[in-house]
């Protein structure tokens, strides 16, 4: 009221304010900003930050689309993960890769729980939009609050970036530029995308740092003979590092009339660990001793592997030489991303097979 008389009293409406006196009216200080500055919460307790970007990357067959399908269905039904409860979440999941697999692993899951795929559980499997596209998020943003879902899946990023070099941070920025505004826009819910590996796997995400760069958590996923691991590899919420292990679980589907007698699709099921050959064990001890005298760090071990044909995903590596540790046939030196293995002189006897009663 104060500004409208003084156009009375003086003649001329009030002077507008600068331009750093508007930024100076933003600054928070002291106290204040843990007050008026909400603190980061979890879609998923410790795994799928709110409001932000999520990554399940992995290379091809490791069965990262199965961990983000069933994630999404137990968000949508409410169920657990990891341990831990989950709210009732409404999610749209973006199936832009072989729509009918996605269809049949919907079946396995609902015949493995005795359970019907939650109504909260929305299925975009054809014409989807391109991430590419200018102006989409407040799009997708809009189509979400219509439909009531919180949680978008995209699968895969590839797929729904069609024409982007993913190598270049011109073409990637923009895109990521779109999910991180979604993100923010699902008000409490998150975004989450499907995306691989490159070909060497220890470094993560195919692509641009871009991409990395506007991944609030990233999880990686790795399999072989029907189990999986996701590890919380790339956060900048949380410790990081924490492992969950599932096994693929084959689920018998009704046949189809004139067509097939027997069809079978997989549930992911939380499980142990996939069982350690010995001759991988060998491996890693032949090439600890013949390349780098009895000593090495993980990654010059992963790169003799390569060398011989042999290419090892990080978190396989990493399970192996804890085996290895177990049984006494190495030892750790040094701790963190200095931390080297080393050949021990006397392994214990009992753990390489040796019967020493003769």
């Amino acid at each position: 009221m104060s500004d409208r008389l003084e156009v009375f009293r003086t003649g001329e409406p009030p002077e507008e304010p600068t331009l750093s006196e508007r930024w100076a009216e933003r600054i928070i200080s002291g106290p204040s900003i843990l007050e008026q500055l909400a603190p980061v919460r979890f879609i998923v307790p410790g795994l799928v930050p709110a409001d932000m970007v999520t990554a399940v990357y992995g290379p091809p067959k490791s069965g990262k689309s199965h961990y983000a399908l069933t994630l999404a269905l137990e968000l949508a039904r409410g169920g657990r993960w990891n341990g831990h409860p989950l709210d009732p979440t409404p999610v749209l999941y973006i199936a832009a890769e072989r729509a009918s697999d996605v269809r049949d692993r919907l079946e396995g899951w609902s015949r493995h729980h005795s359970t019907e795929v939650p109504g909260a559980f929305h299925l975009w499997p054809a014409e989807y939009p391109q991430l590419t596209s200018v102006g989409i998020w407040p799009l997708i943003a809009e189509l979400m609050s219509a439909i009531g879902a919180r949680v978008i899946v995209w699968d895969t990023f590839a797929r729904v970036t069609l024409g982007v070099e993913e190598n270049s941070s011109k073409d990637v920025g923009p895109v990521m530029e779109n999910l991180e505004r979604l993100a923010q826009a699902t008000k409490g819910g998150a975004v989450m995308f499907v995306h691989h590996t490159g070909k060497d796997t220890s470094r993560g995400m195919r692509g641009s740092s871009a991409i990395l760069g506007a991944v609030s958590s990233g999880i990686e996923v790795s399999g072989s003979e029907g189990y999986v691991t996701a590890t919380l590899r790339d956060t900048n919420v949380g410790p990081g590092g924490g492992a969950e292990h599932y096994r693929l679980e084959s689920v018998e589907l009704p046949p189809l009339d004139g067509t097939v007698d027997a069809r079978f699709t997989a549930a992911l099921i939380p499980g142990g660990e996939a069982p350690l050959e010995g001759e991988h064990l060998d491996l890693v001890l032949e090439v600890l001793a013949d390349s780098y005298q009895g000593e090495a760090s993980r990654r010059q071990l992963g790169e003799a592997l390569r060398a011989l044909g042999r290419a090892v995903h990080d978190s396989t590596l990493g399970s192996w030489l804890t085996a290895l540790h177990k049984s006494g046939r190495i030892e750790r030196v040094g701790k963190g991303p200095a931390t080297r293995w080393r050949l021990t002189e006397s392994p214990r006897e009992e753990t390489l097979g040796l019967d020493t009663a003769t």
